[in-house]
């Protein structure tokens, strides 16, 4: 409905009734306020329309401030989404140096390599390890040895035993074809 109010105003511009265009593209950007292109067009057509002298008249001054805080609300809506995160870096070693403390202070310096690898943790971690980690936002890898102590079905990797996920291992597409009728299906078992 709204592209079709949207394609009326046009209609209206195309053919010269500027007033008629305008009134539709006020009311359209009242009606979505965060529909950016209606108030893109609206300004648009405000710059083309050939009487300067309606920028007094209540229609024209309504459509100008309509279009001013459509792009205030568009550019806190770019700010709000700006990632202005400064944490966790992966330090490099400058080029021609080999002090592997050194980081790089300009875009230009390119790194040659980096000694750097992400920990390794042979334990699923905690609640409060996993958000730590979340925070810094800095990666890790989980790496789970062979455990004989969980129980396990044959031949399941261990870090999805220790995220207690067997059923990926029992269940194939068989098993499926003949369970999903019946019963609701479950992947993690809860104790």
């Amino acid at each position: 409905m709204n592209r079709i109010l949207l394609l009326r105003a046009l209609s209206a511009f195309h053919v010269q009734k500027f007033d008629d265009a305008v009134r539709d593209l006020v009311a359209l950007s009242e009606r979505v306020p965060h529909d950016h292109m209606v108030t893109f067009v609206l300004d648009g057509i405000l710059k083309q329309i050939p009487d300067s002298s309606n920028s007094d008249r209540p229609l024209y001054r309504n459509a100008y401030q309509a279009v001013a805080e459509s792009t205030a609300r568009r550019q806190a809506t770019v700010k709000s989404a700006a990632n202005t995160y400064a944490g966790f870096t992966i330090p490099f070693v400058k080029s021609g140096t080999t002090n592997a403390t050194a980081t790089i202070t300009s875009s230009c310096d390119r790194p040659l390599h980096s000694d750097w690898t992400p920990p390794k943790l042979h334990h699923i971690p905690t609640k409060e390890e996993f958000l730590e980690y979340k925070q810094r936002r800095q990666p890790f890898i989980l790496s789970l040895k062979d455990n004989a102590t969980l129980s396990q079905p044959q031949n399941c990797p261990a870090t999805l035993l220790a995220l207690n996920w067997p059923n990926v291992c029992r269940w194939d597409s068989d098993y499926f074809c003949d369970q999903l009728p019946n019963e609701k299906v479950r992947y993690l078992e809860i104790d």
